[in-house]
């Protein structure tokens, strides 16, 4: 019997890279085309849609207004860690 590798998506290249996109897509400019985004930014946000445990308090912290979001969509065990190394990264 074959066994299927274990791929974890945090490290896979094409994921990041396709979220990487979307992201400078979206929020790279404002309404005015003022250039937002710088690399911390873009750092934060890529933990965030990969941690959506954490958006919660972050939204809290910002004084925005908080979505709900179901936690069956936002819990793995990687989220629950309070790991946030990958923020100071810089060769990620």
């Amino acid at each position: 019997m074959i066994s299927l590798p274990y791929i974890p998506l945090d490290e896979d290249f094409n994921l990041n890279v396709a979220l990487l996109i979307i992201l400078i897509h979206t929020l790279s400019k404002n309404r005015n085309d003022v250039l937002l985004l710088d690399r911390n930014k873009i750092q934060i946000f890529l933990y965030l849609i990969k941690n959506p445990s954490k958006l919660e308090a972050v939204m809290i912290l910002a004084g925005k207004q908080n979505t709900s979001i179901d936690m069956t969509e936002t819990y793995t065990i990687k989220s629950l860690s309070l790991n946030v190394d990958i923020l100071f990264s810089t060769p990620k």
